[in-house]
């Protein structure tokens, strides 16, 4: 493998790193936003936290 197509293979890898910068510097209460959400995974069936 060549230094091109690693980089290529990198450049792919990054895509939701790539993301989350956009959405941090134009987006800025976007994060905010999400970590204010609920997980509804960390709860029981029965509401209880696990």
């Amino acid at each position: 493998m060549n230094k091109a197509e690693k980089r290529e293979k990198k450049k792919n890898n990054y895509s939701i790193v790539d993301f989350m910068r956009i959405t941090k510097h134009f987006l800025k209460f976007f994060t905010t936003w999400i970590e204010e959400m609920e997980d509804p995974r960390n709860y029981a069936s029965d509401g209880r936290e696990l």
